[in-house]
Order: structure tokens, then C-alpha cells, then sequence
């Protein structure tokens, strides 16, 4: 509805596009600068992580330290990390982020084997593996019981229901934990650069777990046969003078059974 009621002229038209394109270039430049905000707060976040888990023992805290960077740095709302049961392969939550008990039952129990079809070259970006939900679906046994995303957008970038997930793989090649994020709070799907963060969290929490597993392999060995895992001598020792001390002073007896 222009003012003098006339159609505009070819001139108004150029002035038009012009301030259209300067209005897109503000908007591009605007969007370029909130992913590099984004991108150095998700690096300060990554090394805030690496020196908790530098100095972390535990398994348990390591993941956790895990999902809750994941989650604050690279705006997803819910992450898990699920580690495979040594004797079955089947992957079990340790630690999440942003998950209610209600959710994480939805979720059926996957074992390494059912999850390798997942973690096919054809849906891998910078390490993870990013498929649609009918595509997990199909790779998976009927039937699967499986949590779907509530954060899903419209458009050919929307996330919708989507399926991230990242392996954490040991020096021997082996997957030894899967981090899964879901709900971006975006709505979008992840960029690569964003898949590349994902990635280097993956790194740290790897380097760490393993760090922690050799570490509570020096301390098994410190008191056990390297050979038939048993309890050896220093530990005997221990043992008996922590009996004794029991014994003497709660006033008990004590006894000692040799075997041979």
C-alpha cells in the first residue's frame, strides 16, 4: 500500500533490493558471530571438562562429567552414555543428562552386535553417526522400543526425531561406551562444526576412561597374581594384621585356615 498510490518505479525497486540485501548481510553476519560465540563457549566448556576428568578416577564421574558438558556446551537436552556389560555386550545407561526415569524406560536394551548396523561409514560426520529415525529403525530388530525426540523442527535442516550417536572406541578398536545426544534446543541439525566438538568430548572422555581403567588395573595388581588374579602375599599381609587388630581389640577370636 504505497503512500502516493501509484506503483513504484524501477528506481524505488533497486532501492528496495538494496536495503534487502544489506538487511541479509546484517542477518548473516549476526547468525556467523552467535555460532562463534557458540563455538568458543563450547571449547571453554570442553576444557573445563578435560581438567575435571585429568583429575577424576572415577568411571562414573568421567561420564557424567561427559554427558553434563555435552549437554551445556553444544545444546543438547538430553545425553546418556550407555558402557556394554563385559559378559552380555549389552549397552546399559550410566549417566545422563536431562533424561527422566519415564524416558530412559522406553529404551530398550541394544548389544553391540544390534547396534554395529548403526555405526555404518554411510551416516558417519567427523566421528558421529547421524541417522533419520526410519533409517535406525530399519537397522534395528522389530519391534524396538526406543525414546523419540520432542524438540523436532519443520524444513530439510529440522531435526526430526533423529538418531546421534557416538562411539567411544579403545586402542584395540573395540567400543567401549556410546554417548547419545537427542533434543537439540536449535531444533536443527547439527552442523559439522558442531559434530567436530562432539567429537573432541568423545576424545577426552576416551583418553580418560582409559587413563581410569589402567589406573584401577596398577591398584588390582598391587594386590593381586597378574596370572590367576588372586589375593597375593602383600595382601595376605594386610589381611591378617587387619584380623589381628580386629581380634585383639574387640576381644574375639580368630582363626586361620590353611589349604593345600
Amino acid at each position: 500500500e504505497p503512500y502516493t498510490g501509484t506503483r513504484p518505479s524501477d528506481e524505488e525497486l533497486e532501492v528496495l533490493v538494496a536495503v534487502a540485501e544489506h538487511v541479509a548481510l546484517a542477518l548473516q553476519s549476526f547468525q556467523e558471530e552467535a555460532a562463534a560465540a557458540h563455538h568458543r563457549l563450547a571449547l571453554r566448556e570442553l576444557l573445563q571438562v578435560s581438567s575435571r576428568l585429568a583429575a577424576t578416577p572415577s568411571v562414573e564421574a568421567i561420564i557424567q562429567a561427559t554427558c553434563d558438558g555435552i549437554s551445556h556446551a553444544l545444546g543438547f537436552r538430553k545425553v546418556a552414555v550407555q558402557l556394554p556389560d563385559p559378559a552380555t555386550g549389552v549397552f546399559t545407561t550410566r549417566a545422563t543428562t536431562g533424561w527422566t526415569l519415564d524416558e530412559l524406560n522406553q529404551n530398550a536394551p541394544l548389544s553391540i552386535w544390534e547396534l554395529a548396523p548403526l555405526l555404518d561409514p554411510p551416516f558417519e560426520v567427523e566421528g558421529c553417526f547421524l541417522l533419520t529415525h526410519e533409517q535406525a529403525m530399519s537397522r534395528l530388530p522389530a519391534g524396538h522400543r526406543m525414546y523419540r525426540s520432542v524438540m523436532n523442527g519443520r524444513g530439510p535442516w529440522a531435526w526430526d526425531r533423529h538418531w546421534l550417536a557416538v562411539p567411544l572406541i579403545d586402542r584395540e578398536g573395540n567400543v567401549i561406551a556410546l554417548i547419545w545426544a537427542e533434543d537439540p534446543a536449535d531444533r536443527l541439525l547439527p552442523s559439522r562444526q558442531l559434530m567436530q566438538a562432539l567429537r573432541v568430548f568423545a576424545n577426552q572422555a576416551t583418553a580418560a576412561l582409559d587413563a581410569a581403567g589402567r589406573l584401577e588395573e596398577v591398584r588390582f595388581l598391587a594386590e593381586h597374581d597378574p596370572l590367576t588374579r588372586l589375593f597375593n602375599r602383600r595382601a595376605f599381609n594386610e589381611r591378617l594384621d587387619q584380623e589381628v587388630s580386629r581380634s585383639v581389640r574387640y576381644g574375639h577370636p580368630m582363626a586361620l585356615v590353611l589349604c593345600d
